[in-house]
């Protein structure tokens, strides 16, 4: 009684099942290129990292140096995804930086000097020791 409904379910399982292992193939495909992408180059000194302390304010705003370095990895060909990532900022204001980016000259800006800005001031919290 139920051999031909069975019969049928089993047969789309194995179509789901192809579907599925090409839809998996495509899809690492398309994860390949973006994971190469997130590599950050091994050495760079602290403050040219890019979730260094100095680069963001408390509240997640870049400062003078975080966005210079932004602007590096602009530079060095990641897209605005990838720099929200690497950064830890909203992709909305990773695109608003590569376009003030595209503004200030794109790949042919001149770079500033790190050491030439402003440090960051931390400030001690109650039961900081």
């Amino acid at each position: 009684m139920f051999t031909s409904a069975e019969r049928t379910l089993l047969a789309d399982i194995k179509k789901l099942r192809s579907k599925i292992r090409k839809l998996a193939k495509t899809r690492s495909a398309d994860i390949e290129p973006l994971n190469a992408e997130l590599q950050v180059e091994e050495g760079t000194p602290d403050q040219e990292q890019h979730r260094h302390p100095p680069n963001q304010y408390d509240n997640k705003r870049l400062t003078q140096r975080g966005e210079e370095i932004c602007y590096r990895l602009f530079d060095n060909g990641k897209s605005p995804m990838a720099v929200a990532h690497l950064m830890g900022i909203s992709l909305k204001a990773a695109r608003k930086r590569h376009g003030m980016w595209r503004a200030a000259g794109g790949a042919g800006r001149l770079s500033v000097d790190l050491s030439t800005l402003p440090e960051r001031k931390f400030f001690r919290r109650y039961g900081d020791d």
